[in-house]
């Protein structure tokens, strides 16, 4: 990212966040704002809810919740690609 060569350092540091809010995109197992993720099918998922689905097992209170969304992240991406 180049940066304003000529703005103060406050200038920087908005032009920084304005091109990080940009990069955010909204899960689609949290529904959060995030930069860092990756997609599963067609569907956004964070770090952080990535990393709690590699953590969980099937004892895990949520277990049931994380199959579930992925589930509907198959079926969404299955009916994006039915054409």
């Amino acid at each position: 990212m180049k940066l304003l060569k000529s703005g103060n350092n406050q200038d920087n540091k908005k032009l920084k966040w304005v091109m990080d809010m940009k990069k955010m995109k909204t899960c689609g197992f949290c529904g959060s704002m995030r930069i860092k993720g990756l997609y599963v099918l067609s569907q956004w998922m964070c770090s952080e809810c990535e990393e709690k689905l590699l953590q969980s097992s099937s004892e895990d209170p949520d277990y049931e919740d994380n199959v579930n969304k992925v589930k509907n992240a198959w079926k969404s991406h299955c009916l994006v690609n039915k054409k």
